[in-house]
């Protein structure tokens, strides 16, 4: 990827980098060590014309939908510093996916607050109170979409969102999203501003902002876009390694040039509208949920292994359920959990030891590539663990096919959102795509095992030696609506 050519779109410090040797030599030579130092915490010279959220004019909320390694989160970390700077004493929401991501990205980050500062001037943390303390009198706070009802009476002037395309529709006790509480709460001052950084996804949360973004008779949402190519800050190398792998696909045009996908593409297997109209919402953490699964007589932890020891490969770990019809094709298929995960093979080992004693399931993995090698790490582990080796013998492609029939069929119900795994289902291109699709796998033979062909020794209960009987029906009531 080479760097844009038109000058308007660039930082001052990508012109400099443009300029010939000598000339960024005696620019650097001319400045005092204050002025470097300065520099270095000189938003307006870092970022591009299109990271600067200005004062005016005025929108109650700015979306900036862009795609990874844009800078997003700089911008968030700017933009509460500006704001903080011109409004002594003003209150901040920071809101993201879960408190584990809004400390250690939106605050503690590479990018975050705490790096928009240098040292001296860094406001005070209290990481068990999640409260950030501005010299000026300002206090923030960060919250996780986890626990809508945790915004009930909060209020603030400016707002900070992170990677909103990424949150499960958790609805609280008076039917409202953590989104919903977010816009309410932002109501002090004359002028309170919300700002939203995320990948864009294809959610109803997304379509609705940016709808309005676009609507010429409301002025309430200042839509921003971008592309990864935009950092230069970025390595050629890395560029040139990411658009290489995913040139041509739906996830490059949804996680790299940021651009918002209207459709399913034509290539995909699964269509977005069988994952959205039979999904079942239910509030994480409370009885009616804990209920509502262990009422799911099958399941079992679905695993496509990495084969490689390398932290950074990722390893495919799904929970899946089913109801116990001796029919397969009457019974009906829960996506319960996603916790695939980037690891080593001694660290996901023990991520599905502990889902199969939590769900008190069986395993079901792959063996084409490692042999017999996980099954034995897992039984090393916890031999009470039943372990259930499957061969693929089908195209990645036909197996998929197979399990999106259920789909079609409106019998499979994604428990909540599984963002990342639901991307890969509505963007993989078996066509096209060049990695492989490591959630999907693990998915597929899920939903093989459970609803296509049961595997010999497929039990469930099989932890604590018992079986649970009976089947849950599918009910409207289940699903957690808005009042």
């Amino acid at each position: 990827m080479t760097a844009p050519t038109d000058t308007s779109m660039l930082s001052k410090a990508q012109i400099l980098a443009t300029l010939p040797e000598q000339d960024r030599i005696d620019i650097i030579e001319s400045m005092t060590p204050d002025q470097l130092r300065d520099l270095e915490y000189d938003w307006s010279f870092w970022a591009r014309p299109n990271q600067i959220i200005p004062m005016e004019p005025y929108y109650n909320v700015t979306l900036v939908s862009a795609g990874r390694g844009f800078g997003k989160t700089r911008m968030g970390a700017e933009f509460i510093k500006q704001r903080v700077e011109e409004n002594p004493g003003c209150r901040i929401l920071l809101l993201a996916r879960t408190t584990q991501d809004a400390r250690d990205t939106m605050v503690f980050g590479e990018s975050g607050i705490l790096s928009v500062y240098p040292d001296e001037e860094q406001p005070e943390v209290n990481k068990s109170t999640g409260e950030i303390r501005w010299a000026n009198g300002s206090i923030g706070v960060w919250r996780s979409a986890e626990a809508p009802d945790s915004l009930r009476g909060t209020q603030f002037h400016y707002g900070w969102c992170d990677e909103l395309a990424a949150y499960s529709p958790w609805i609280g006790v008076d039917g409202l999203t953590a989104w919903d509480n977010m816009r309410i709460a932002g109501r002090l001052g004359q002028k309170p501003e919300i700002l939203v950084t995320t990948t864009p996804k294809r959610t109803k949360i997304m379509r609705d902002l940016i709808d309005e973004a676009r609507d010429p008779e409301k002025h309430t949402i200042r839509l921003v876009t971008g592309k990864t190519s935009e950092n230069t800050a970025l390595s050629k190398a890395y560029q040139d390694t990411i658009y290489g792998s995913f040139a041509g696909t739906s996830i490059a045009k949804q996680e790299l040039e940021g651009e918002m996908l209207d459709e399913t593409p034509e290539g995909a297997i699964w269509d977005e509208k069988d994952i959205e109209d039979n999904r079942v919402v239910i509030i994480p953490d409370t009885p009616e949920y804990d209920r509502f699964i262990s009422k799911i007589p099958l399941k079992l932890i679905a695993v496509d292994p990495s084969v490689s020891n390398k932290p950074n490969d990722l390893c495919g770990i799904v929970v899946v359920g089913a109801t116990k019809n001796r029919e397969l094709y009457r019974r009906h298929g829960y996506v319960i959990e996603d916790a695939s995960m980037q690891a080593s093979s001694d660290v996901w080992v023990k991520e599905v030891v502990r889902l199969a004693i939590k769900y008190n399931a069986p395993v079901v993995i792959e063996t084409n590539q490692g042999g017999d090698t996980f099954e034995n790490m897992i039984k090393a582990e916890n031999p009470a663990v039943v372990v259930i080796p499957i061969k693929a013998t089908k195209s990645k492609a036909v197996r998929a096919e197979g399990a999106n029939h259920p789909y079609e069929q409106g019998r499979v119900h994604h428990i909540n959102t599984h963002t990342e795994l639901e991307l890969q289902q509505t963007t993989w291109e078996p066509d096209i795509a060049k990695d492989s699709p490591d959630r999907v796998d693990a998915l597929v033979h899920g939903l093989t095992a459970l609803l296509i062909t049961t595997p010999k020794g497929l039990v469930s209960g099989t932890i604590k030696g018992r079986r649970p009987t009976g089947k849950i029906p599918i009910r409207r009531s289940t699903i957690v609506k808005r009042r």
